[in-house]
């Protein structure tokens, strides 16, 4: 798939970057209107896409995100089931390991996705029916203890002071969608996750592991936020990666996601980097630019937009 992808992105007419064809919306809403449980299997390969100019991977992806709206939003708000989770390949395995031979470096990749997931135990099910009674307790404390704001720090020079809005609410684990049924978005998932408050975010975040991007590795950076929006990046891996992430839109400027991870969890004791986006997110704290999820807010997924910016969300602008 990536390689048509990449084909496409390298040949396709202007016409066909910037818009998406009626009947992917079409298909889309059918399938959610049905109740569909969407799974998306991935595979990292950096090199795929190297030789794609990144502005027409980028128009592709707002378009997308534009035609797929309605999608997106239920994604978002979790009225529908989805998860993404990974398999290794040779390419991805010999990037994570590069002093093994292909078949070791698989069979390790496998062996620590297999951790990460919780799939490597006598019964996974009870394994994950208990990581995800630990996850509850987590929330229903920071959910109860409505703290006003988190203070974030780290030896790379951190200093970050991330405010939250009025009855937030600390998500992450197993969600119900709309008819009640639970899913757990990602796997592996080690994070509990709320929106900040869009304009009262101030300080330094220095970033301590890589971020890729559209296949690039952002690496070595660090964002400046003043009352909410970023005013300052420098990457000295992948700065060019870094400015088209943070300037896709003006609410890209902006924090939509803050996570807490335990640094005991399965994936953060490999010490692994695993250039992988699902993966290291759930090694370490983090953050995510951009659109907040309407359920990190009470009531959220019933609130206009209109209501969800003076409750200090972001919210999607296509």
């Amino acid at each position: 798939m990536n390689r048509q992808l990449n084909f496409f992105f390298k040949n396709a007419a202007d016409v066909h970057i910037d818009c998406i064809p009626e009947w992917e919306k079409t298909r889309f809403k059918e399938w959610d209107d049905a109740g569909a449980a969407h799974i998306r299997i991935i595979s990292e390969n950096l090199d795929v896409f190297k030789e794609v100019p990144a502005e027409r991977m980028s128009r592709f992806q707002k378009a997308l995100r534009t035609k797929l709206k309605d999608h997106y939003e239920k994604t978002r708000s979790h009225q529908l089931r989805w998860c993404l989770l990974a398999v290794p390949s040779f390419a991805w395995a010999t990037q994570v390991f590069p002093d093994l031979e292909q078949e070791e470096a698989i069979q390790t990749l496998w062996q620590l996705i297999l951790r990460g997931a919780r799939a490597d135990g006598i019964n996974p099910i009870i394994d994950w029916t208990n990581h995800d009674r630990v996850l509850a307790s987590r929330k229903k404390y920071l959910n109860d203890s409505q703290f006003e704001s988190l203070h974030f720090t780290n030896s790379q020079g951190t200093d970050l002071i991330v405010g939250l809005p009025n009855n937030h609410i600390y998500i992450g684990g197993g969600v119900k969608d709309s008819e009640g049924i639970t899913f757990f978005p990602n796997i592996p998932t080690e994070e509990i996750f709320t929106a900040p408050h869009k304009n009262k975010v101030s300080g330094k975040l220095v970033a301590t592991k890589p971020l890729i991007y559209e296949g690039s590795v952002i690496n070595d950076f660090y964002l400046i936020f003043e009352d909410g929006r970023i005013t300052n990046y420098h990457a000295s891996i992948g700065q060019k990666a870094l400015q088209r992430l943070i300037e896709t839109d003006e609410g890209s400027h902006y924090l939509g996601e803050i996570a807490l991870v335990s640094n005991h969890s399965p994936l953060a004791q490999t010490d692994t980097l695993f250039y992988n986006t699902l993966f290291d997110e759930n090694t370490a704290c983090h953050i995510g630019i951009g659109n907040a999820s309407p359920s990190n807010l009470q009531g959220g997924s019933n609130r206009s937009v209109t209501e969800l910016e003076e409750a200090g969300s972001i919210v999607p602008s296509y």
